[in-house]
């Protein structure tokens, strides 16, 4: 065997080794959580070719506010 045929050997045995699949342990958290109620809050719409701080605004779906971490989660389908 030559080291061009070596190489690729070595490279499709770390590929396969890498594929491998792991289970999880224990309860599926996505199962585990329920929604009892949705409550609409607000609606703004925003003018379209709207621009601040020369950056164009829109598209977007949501915002929150998580005020504990002071942060702005956005959302957006484009």
């Amino acid at each position: 065997m030559n080291l061009r045929s070596s190489l690729y050997l070595i490279h499709l045995v770390l590929l396969l080794a890498g594929c491998a699949t792991v289970k999880k342990s224990g309860s599926n958290d996505a199962q585990d959580l329920t929604l009892s109620a949705l409550k609409f809050l607000d609606e703004y719409e925003i003018p379209f070719d709207l621009q601040f701080k020369n950056t164009w605004v829109g598209g977007l779906s949501g915002i929150d506010y998580d005020p504990a971490q002071n942060l702005y989660f956005i959302i957006s389908d484009e």
